[in-house]
């Protein structure tokens, strides 16, 4: 009969559990995740958790027979006194357009004692989905193939619901007594394809009035979403002539200008050819009272530090100097 060892504390270190990429556009997002547990080193570590069977954790520390994938794993040991397990995310991975989604991991089971590999369809692993966390849909359900190695399951396809996506993975025990180990979760969903018509919105800038020469970024307002968009940044001296400007084919355009220009982005849906415009934006030139560099220091910039030239340019260009103070 196990032992029961107390559960360590919960530990959430900065550079723990995942890489999670909301892509947020107008109220809409895709879903791309990635998990491999590094720094984890508790059965509750950052949104994810780890329960049932015997000594639930997602840890890199070896224990009787176990062993990481890499740096951490999730494990449980599953018997028949303790035949399931549950990992699971208690805080939404992303909010699904609901469409095409594809899951993918690594796992393997081996023996609670000696970590010798568990003989083949000796366990079930579930994978589901769910809105809510709470009803869960499954996406697939396969038994254990035999190896000392972590080995990849899937990617499994499946269509979420448009909202917040949860994922869960369980371990079901057949036969023997070994750890169910898993890791390096990848989530991956598949844009929409874009609809007309198209409605940019505004053109935004990231200054407005700018200095000579000073980068500033352009964007819009409402960029459409979607896969199989294209884009084409514009400008025009005087909001009615417009010129494709070379390469500002992305979504947001980062440039500088000498005199001021009006711009736009001209965004095309290649699956029905739609385009629409963003409304024109003129970025203007600042006063040259607001423009002025900022000197780079040899001593400091307190008291006692001083100009001791001054280059007035134009014709004939004079030098003044001050050397004796400030």
């Amino acid at each position: 009969m196990r032992t029961k060892i107390p559960p360590l504390p919960k530990v959430v270190a900065a550079m723990a559990v995942a890489t999670a990429l909301l892509l947020s556009l107008s109220g809409t997002a895709q879903v791309s995740y990635f998990t491999s547990f590094d720094g984890c080193a508790a059965s509750t570590c950052g949104i994810w958790t780890m329960s049932g069977g015997f000594s639930p954790n997602i840890t890199a520390a070896a224990g009787t027979g176990y062993t990481p994938c890499n740096t951490a794993s999730a494990r449980s040991n599953i018997y028949s006194s303790a035949p399931t397990c549950t990992l699971r995310n208690t805080t939404s991975l992303g909010t699904s357009l609901g469409s095409s989604t594809t899951i993918s991991f690594i796992y393997k089971c081996v023996n609670y004692s000696s970590g010798s590999a568990t003989a083949a369809n000796s366990g079930t692993i579930i994978v589901e989905w769910s809105n809510n966390g709470t009803t869960y849909n499954t996406i697939t359900s396969f038994n254990n193939a035999s190896s000392t190695s972590c080995l990849t399951a899937g990617p499994f396809s499946f269509t979420p619901s448009p909202g917040p996506l949860f994922i869960r993975i369980r371990g079901q025990w057949i036969t023997g007594d070994f750890w169910l180990v898993l890791d390096n979760i990848n989530i991956l969903e598949t844009p929409l394809p874009c609809a007309g018509p198209l409605s940019p919105g505004n053109t935004q800038s990231t200054a407005n009035p700018v200095c000579s020469g000073s980068s500033f970024t352009l964007s819009m307002s409402t960029p459409p979403t979607g896969a199989g968009l294209n884009y084409q940044w514009q400008s025009s001296p005087d909001g009615m002539a417009w010129s494709n400007i070379s390469g500002a084919t992305n979504a947001t355009h980062t440039t500088s200008q000498t005199t001021a220009t009006w711009y736009q982005c001209v965004v095309t849906c290649t699956a029905d050819m739609s385009t629409g415009t963003s409304t024109p934006l003129q970025v203007t030139m600042a006063s040259f009272l607001s423009c002025y560099c900022i000197p780079v220091y040899s001593t400091g910039s307190g008291f006692g530090d001083y100009i001791n030239s001054v280059v007035l340019n134009g014709s004939g260009s004079n030098v003044i100097n001050n050397v004796t103070g400030p």
